[in-house]
């Protein structure tokens, strides 16, 4: 993400940088929705 972020401070216009960053926000939102899933999942089941 970073070194997207740092590319796209170079080049502001690149279509191709902003969608690899909204490809990384999207996994990273995804990454978290199922750890959330899997910790309350866990608490739960307490």
């Amino acid at each position: 993400m970073a070194q997207v972020d740092q590319q796209l401070s170079y080049s502001p216009d690149s279509v191709n940088l902003w969608g690899q960053r909204i490809n990384l926000l999207l996994d990273l939102a995804q990454i978290y929705q199922h750890q959330w899933e899997r910790d309350y999942g866990l608490m739960a089941s307490l």
